[in-house]
C-alpha cells in the first residue's frame, strides 16, 4: 500500500517565507524575530518562549495576517502546486499543520487546493477592531511538541491510514517516529539538526520531484 495522507509544514516548505518574519515592521525587527525563529526550529531553544517572545514583539492584527496569507502565495515553493495537484489525482488527502497563524494560511491553503478543515495551526483572538488580544494558549501547537499532540489525535481517529509527513524544522522531525515516512525539507533552509536526522532529506529546487517518494510503496527504503 502506498501513503494515503500526506502532512505538509506550511512557513520554509510550501512557501519560501517564515510567516512570523514577515510581520516584522523594520530591520532591526525582522534580524531579531529570524534569530528567534532559527533557534527554535534548530531545537536551541524552547519553542513555547520564543513564540510568546515573538508575540511580544509583533502583536499582528487581522489585517496583517491576511496580508501574509497574500505573501505566502506569492512565495510558494516551485512545484508545490504541481505536486499537491498530482497527489489528489491518486486521491491522496494532504493536511498541513503548522506552528504558523491559521487566519494567515487558510487563503494559502485554497490558492493550494487543500480543505480548510485539514489545516492545523494557531488561532489568534482579536478584538472587535480586528487587533491582537490574545493567542489561543489551548491550542497543542503553542507547545514544542503540538504537531505530535495533532498528529497522536488525527491517528486516532484515522488508525488504517499510512502517512507520511514534510517538514523543515525540528518542530516536524519530532513526528518522524510517529509517520510511515518522514521527509526532512531542505529546499528553503538545510537546518542542521534535521538534515543529520531525517532518515530522508530533500534539498531540491522543484517540489515535484518528492512525488516518488511520496508514491513509493512503503516496503521501499525508509
Amino acid at each position: 500500500m502506498k501513503y494515503n495522507t500526506i502532512i505538509f509544514d506550511c512557513d520554509s516548505t510550501l512557501s519560501t517565507i517564515e510567516g512570523i518574519d514577515e510581520l516584522a515592521t523594520t530591520p532591526e525587527l525582522k534580524t531579531k524575530l529570524k534569530k528567534l525563529t532559527d533557534l527554535a526550529m534548530a531545537g536551541e531553544m524552547n519553542f513555547t518562549e520564543v513564540m510568546m517572545k515573538r508575540f511580544k514583539i509583533i502583536n499582528p492584527s487581522k489585517e496583517e495576517l491576511i496580508k501574509l496569507g497574500e505573501k505566502y502565495i506569492q512565495n510558494v515553493f516551485p512545484g508545490a502546486q504541481n505536486l499537491i495537484k498530482a497527489l489528489r489525482k491518486q486521491k491522496t488527502e494532504i493536511l498541513i499543520i503548522s506552528g504558523g497563524f491559521k487566519t494567515a494560511i487558510l487563503p494559502f491553503a485554497k490558492f493550494l487546493g487543500i480543505e480548510s478543515e485539514n489545516i492545523f495551526a494557531n488561532n489568534i483572538i482579536f478584538d472587535n477592531q480586528g487587533k491582537f488580544k490574545a493567542l489561543n494558549l489551548d491550542n497543542p501547537l503553542v507547545q514544542p511538541n503540538g504537531k505530535v499532540i495533532i498528529l497522536n489525535n488525527w491517528k486516532r481517529q484515522n488508525p488504517q491510514k499510512k502517512v507520511a509527513f514534510i517538514g523543515d524544522g525540528i518542530t516536524d522531525l519530532v513526528t518522524q517516529p510517529l509517520v510511515d515516512r518522514f521527509i526532512g525539507f531542505g529546499g528553503v533552509i538545510v537546518r542542521k539538526n534535521v538534515q543529520e536526522h531525517a532518515r530522508i532529506f530533500f534539498k531540491g529546487n522543484n517540489m515535484k520531484h518528492l512525488l516518488p517518494l511520496l508514491t513509493r510503496p512503503l516496503h521501499a527504503t525508509q
